[in-house]
């Protein structure tokens, strides 16, 4: 745990990741000027890390000696002068001590309908307030869950204006509007307004992107394929673990962060050109992009700036065709839980003047409600143990044709949105046998309802392999995901034979070895206690999980949070 007594210069760059601890001196925002899109994908091996793609440059943030050496490799390299804070912009948003009382304030007005919680502390004690607009608020009921969030870059603060007008819009709107009355009722919506409250607290200056210990919060997530982020280390800062511990514990369909500094709605992936790694739900992750880019007008017309090959129009964006990122919120989210999670550019000024909010306020409102009700639409239920009738929590729903399945919360509720057509989901879970239901008709502007109960596998609980009824042995998940001190792993097997089931480090190295041997045809659910095979506590950060069972090698990632 990172001590709040390092905040001395000299101790907090001893902090810094490894590549920055032998660079002195203040980071220095820049221009680079690129001749061709193609150039961004230089920037990672030059340690360069792209805040913003510009038309004809990026914008980054460099030591001196780095922008030296930059312009010594023959790259154009300007140096740009930030733009002094007004203190009267500053004060008319809304900052760290103004927010905590003015969530206090709306709490106080509709209890029924609100709950404040802190999800964790920042590196400088700040709590980090998230926000719940719903009809039961202290009750967990079949609603799908939605999340918006803004200021993971302190700088970039309008977003946190826009998560309060939407608290206020919703909360005030509640008795005499139907329409609104109806979302709030059959959706969990929350609210994470100001992600970086350190960051933030600096106003409007260079620094104020990073949280207290210099790091981009946004290019600090585990990535995806095991890689380290573009921070440079496995490390996740105080924050993320706080956002990941507090999403992990959740179902969220559907997510945003907002930013600042650009116009247009990114979509994942960042990490990986989704030509050489498939995104699941490519095609309904951009549809959400553009129904929130066509009600935003703004947005929608912007489209110059990032049109690249034609991978971009009318407003929105696949990420890594813009400029990759690794190690960003998106990726992880989808990744881990399935929620899809835009990154929402909403407009080039990081920080305007407070007289603009009225417009950007008008921009995104029509937006932000076509999140909150595309949310709970598409397909949703119960699943349930044909017996006793009690809901079965994790369960797995998979959409045959779409590798990216969700799980149960719970209540045993799930809820999957779905672009319109003929779908085949199967319900799964340890202990249970699996039920395929087909044919079932799924519209992206409505809501398909279907219950399932699962018959329990009484011959695997009685210790004897009943008849299986799944086509091939497979690794089923391990829960929980994140997890801090024990964690579940199951597998189903087909026949009998040799099974292999070990976990190894981002770098590929293993690390323990779970099983080795022969196992009895069933489900087996294997607990790890994040300990090597020497018996030492491993480090935080990503690892891989791999089963070997028949002709059958499959992998899965999970977290581990210390």
């Amino acid at each position: 745990m990172k001590n709040k007594l390092l905040f001395l210069p000299v101790l907090l760059l001893l902090l810094a990741p490894a590549g920055l601890r032998a660079q002195a001196g203040s980071l220095i925002p820049v221009k680079i000027y690129i001749s061709s899109h193609d150039d961004v994908y230089k920037f990672k091996g030059l340690g360069v890390g792209v805040e913003e793609l510009r038309n004809g440059y990026i914008e980054a943030r460099v030591f001196e000696a780095k922008y030296k050496e930059l312009q010594a490799l023959g790259w154009k390299v300007e140096k740009v002068m930030p733009v002094p804070g007004d203190e009267k912009i500053v004060t008319a948003y809304h900052n760290y001590s103004w927010l905590t009382a003015k969530l206090d304030s709306v709490h106080a007005g509709y209890p029924l309908i609100t709950r404040k919680i802190s999800i964790g502390q920042t590196v400088e004690g700040r709590e980090m307030w998230a926000f719940l607009v719903t009809d039961h608020p202290d009750s967990a009921e079949n609603e799908a869950e939605i999340r918006f969030a803004a200021t993971i870059h302190g700088n970039e603060p309008v977003g946190t204006e826009l998560c309060i007008a939407m608290i206020d819009s919703l909360t005030q709107a509640y008795g005499s509007v139907p329409e609104i009355a109806d979302l709030v009722n059959n959706r969990e919506i929350w609210f994470l307004p100001l992600y970086n409250p350190d960051g933030n607290a600096l106003g409007n200056v260079n620094n104020a992107r990073y949280n207290a210990f210099g790091i981009d919060l946004n290019r600090n997530f585990p990535v995806p394929d095991g890689s380290a982020g573009d921070d440079g280390t496995y490390d996740i800062e105080p924050e993320n673990q706080n956002f990941i511990g507090w999403t992990s514990a959740n179902h969220f369909v559907l997510g945003c962060m907002y930013h600042g500094g650009a116009l247009v709605a990114n979509y994942h992936w960042d990490y990986s050109d989704s030509l050489s790694n498939d995104l699941p739900d490519h095609h309904l992750i951009r549809e959400v992009s553009l129904g929130y880019a066509r009600l935003n007008n703004p947005m929608y017309n912007e489209t110059s700036d990032y049109n690249y090959d034609g991978q971009s129009d009318s407003g929105v964006v696949f990420g890594y065709y813009w400029y990759p990122v690794l190690g960003s919120l998106q990726d992880w989210s989808y990744h881990t839980s399935a929620a899809i999670d835009l990154t929402l550019e909403i407009g080039y000024s990081k920080w305007p003047n407070a007289s603009n909010l009225p417009n950007y306020w008008s921009d995104n409102r029509q937006s932000m409600l076509f999140l909150i009700r595309q949310a709970g639409l598409g397909i949703q239920g119960l699943v349930t143990d044909s017996a006793t009738g009690l809901p079965l929590d994790f369960a797995r729903v998979e959409v045959a044709g779409i590798d990216k399945p969700v799980y149960t919360d719970s209540i045993g509720d799930y809820h999957r949105m779905l672009l319109s057509g003929n779908y085949d989901l199967t319900f799964s879970k340890a202990g249970y046998f699996p039920k395929t239901v087909t044919g079932v008709r799924v519209n992206y502007d409505s809501l398909t309802s279907l219950d399932v109960a699962l018959a329990r596998d009484l011959g695997v609980a009685g210790g004897e392999p009943s008849e299986l009824i799944w086509q091939k042995d497979r690794l089923l998940n391990n829960v929980p995901n994140p997890f801090r001190v024990q964690t579940a792993i199951d597998y189903q097997v087909l026949s009998p034979g040799m099974v292999s089931l070990r976990i190894y480090n981002a770098a590929g190295q293993l690390v323990k070895t779970l099983d080795e041997g022969n196992q009895i045809p069933g489900t087996h659910s294997i607990k790890w206690d994040g300990r090597d095979d020497s018996g030492h506590a491993v480090s935080n950060g990503v690892y891989v999980y791999r089963l070997q069972a028949g002709g059958v090698k499959q992998t899965g990632k999970m977290i581990v949070l210390r």
